[in-house]
């Protein structure tokens, strides 16, 4: 730790340093939190630690209705994208433009050099419309949904029980982490800006794909995010609508629930 910098953390890998970096994080945001909330302290002494440790949740079909993201969220991306595309500064757009160039690569289709911002358009609204879970557009939607959360025209939509299960848990003393398809940023701007309120403060954790290492249907996805948690598998709850991301959290050694809304 260096006083008004930050932290150095080192590994003998890339993986482990990444690890010890998710876990001294969590640490410290408990301890943040502790300040300013004083009914989080929680006295390890005089109580076990409750099983699950950490309840995972899924936020499409989970916490948040399907209509919402697909009839709103996944819309409002395609109709921003070309505007975004023309007002983004130099530094923000080549960024995009790397992802979906190194995705055309992966797919062996084209891209469009001469008209690079154009060709993101395109693509992102082709990708949207076929619903592909990639990592250059879920970023490319971060940055659009949080232009539209911050300016007001777009608000998280959860269900009713999806607050008051949170709260409960974390009154319990479990952690709630997310683990969803959408971007980490995506993540913190639907519970930030939601029609329930802002909460963020509920939530310990965000993971994507990208950041678990995998997709949300292998078991390697779950048994890495056990490791950022801090706990074995069995300590972990997830639930999700998916039958087949349940399937691989199983496999991984996480208790499952599947959730079923209306």
């Amino acid at each position: 730790l260096v006083r008004g910098h930050g932290a150095y953390v080192f590994g003998t890998s890339l993986e482990k340093a990444k690890i010890a970096t998710e876990c001294l994080g969590f640490i410290f945001d408990v301890e943040e939190r502790k300040r300013r909330l004083p009914h989080f302290e929680v006295s390890l002494a005089k109580r076990r630690r409750p099983s699950p440790a950490v309840v995972l949740l899924d936020v499409e079909g989970t916490t948040t209705p399907i209509s919402f993201v697909k009839e709103k969220l996944f819309p409002y991306a395609a109709t921003a994208v070309g505007s975004w595309t023309r007002a983004a500064s130099a530094a923000e757009l080549e960024s995009v433009v790397a992802g979906f160039k190194k995705q055309c690569e992966e797919d062996k289709v084209a891209f469009d050099g001469a008209a690079e911002a154009e060709e993101v358009e395109r693509l992102a609204k082709e990708w949207i419309a076929k619903d592909r879970k990639v990592a250059p557009l879920k970023d490319l939607q971060g940055r659009l949904w949080r232009s539209g959360y911050e300016a007001g025209e777009l608000r998280g939509e959860m269900f009713e029980d999806t607050p008051k299960a949170m709260a409960r848990w974390v009154a319990e003393g479990r952690r709630v982490a997310i683990f969803s398809s959408g971007s980490r940023e995506a993540q913190r701007l639907i519970f930030q800006h939601s029609d329930k309120g802002d909460l963020t403060e509920l939530i310990s954790a965000y993971f994507d794909p990208k950041a678990a290492m995998a997709s949300k249907q292998e078991s390697k996805a779950y048994e890495e995010i056990a490791l950022s948690l801090g706990i074995d598998p069995q300590q972990g709850l997830f639930c999700t609508d998916i039958l087949a991301e349940a399937q691989a959290a199983s496999k991984a050694g996480w208790q499952c629930v599947l959730s079923v809304r209306p």
